[in-house]
């Protein structure tokens, strides 16, 4: 089971080919997503640009 909300709904997925590409989705981000030391780094620097 996984669950997909928007802007004004939710719903909760059962469908296999659906979950699977849900969690495609959710992997590409973790991929690119900084981890904490980085995330804080960039969020220094950009509080020094300002």
């Amino acid at each position: 089971m996984g669950y997909s909300e928007g802007q004004q709904s939710g719903r909760v997925l059962t469908d296999p080919k659906d979950l699977s590409l849900l969690h495609l989705r959710y992997a590409k981000l973790r991929i690119q997503a900084l981890n904490p030391a980085d995330s804080r780094a960039l969020l220094m620097r950009m509080r020094g640009s300002l």
